[in-house]
């Protein structure tokens, strides 16, 4: 189950934390001292020994010097104990082999661009201009509880779910759309500076992905980037990284155009697994046009990620063994 008892979303806590800590360090560094902070406060201590009145502000630049270094050995040991888990929690393997558990209802005339799966419903946002909407979903049937049409103008894109409201992306129009979880009424906007493709919820905030290789966490309140990782698979870069869904300690991804969902360290951003989702495609009777496979949810108790596309008639739920390797 996720949580911060899970040893993967430990790492990610401990990362945030570090980052945190680490912005606070450049902070205080750069403050009135442009931001080379041992070296800068050595050069203050050496001119002070020089200049009147001398005792007073010696002292001054040594207790500057003191709290810099003292700050960059807590940074070096924060650094060592988020490390040493991280091997152990990503040994994965190549292929992840699953076994299809279930088969629930899906809307076809649905184009799916986001999903999420919390307190037993479904909630999906669609996209295409003048179509786009917000929807609460019935898994067990498919009915559609309750729904938001989103403005003409506007292009529904991934969905995230964070204390209550869900965060839904727009592809082009620079503006993430608030919803109160519980009546889907919209209560706000935020600023988007990338086109919106995916969303999903982690420990350490929101991760986007604007159709290239990078993620970025993500401010919740601001929605301003925090971090940035680029994905790669073999040293190689994997682009066109669209729906998002987090799950044990990783990133679920799929690649646009293809049928195919990488498993991705959430550090270091290598792929560490991949999903293939070709059969999945063919037991949806292989929808024609635009149908990509574009929506990913996971269910933290049961432990399965559920996967359906643009226009599917169906969404599966897949049994992950364990990522073991092949």
């Amino acid at each position: 189950m996720i949580g911060p008892d899970h040893p993967g979303d430990q790492i990610i806590i401990k990362k945030a934390l570090l980052q945190n800590f680490m912005s606070h360090y450049k902070a205080v560094c750069s403050r009135s001292h442009g931001g080379r902070p041992v070296v800068r406060a050595w050069r203050l201590l050496a001119v002070a020994a020089f200049k009147s009145p001398g005792k007073a502000r010696a002292r001054r630049a040594r207790g500057l010097v003191l709290r810099r270094v003292l700050l960059t050995a807590l940074a070096g040991v924060l650094f060592l104990w988020a490390l040493p888990q991280h091997a152990k929690a990503y040994d994965i393997g190549y292929t992840v082999p699953y076994t299809i558990t279930g088969t629930l209802p899906h809307d076809p005339g649905a184009f799916t661009q986001g999903l999420v799966l919390k307190d037993g419903v479904f909630y999906e946002s669609t996209g295409l201009y003048g179509q786009s909407s917000l929807r609460k979903v019935d898994p067990a049937t498919g009915k559609t509880l309750a729904r938001a049409s989103l403005d003409p103008s506007l292009f529904g894109e991934g969905l995230a779910w964070w204390k209550g409201q869900l965060y839904q992306l727009t592809w082009k129009s620079g503006i993430v759309l608030l919803h109160d979880a519980k009546t889907l009424a919209q209560t706000g906007t935020l600023p988007l500076e990338s086109d919106g493709w995916g969303a999903t919820a982690t420990p350490a905030g929101i991760v986007t992905s604007d159709g290239s290789d990078t993620l970025s966490w993500r401010d919740p309140l601001t929605f301003r980037p925090l971090r940035t990782v680029r994905v790669t698979d073999q040293g190689l870069p994997v682009r066109l990284l669209n729906a998002l869904a987090w799950g044990d300690g990783v990133l679920f991804a799929n690649v646009w155009h293809q049928d195919r969902i990488a498993v991705i360290s959430p550090l270091s951003g290598q792929v560490i697994g991949w999903i293939d989702g070709s059969k999945l495609r063919a037991l949806a009777g292989s929808p024609p046009g635009e149908s990509d496979l574009n929506g990913l949810a996971w269910d933290p108790v049961k432990k399965r990620l559920y996967v359906t596309g643009k226009l599917w008639p169906k969404i599966f739920e897949l049994s992950l063994e364990r990522f073991s390797k092949s």
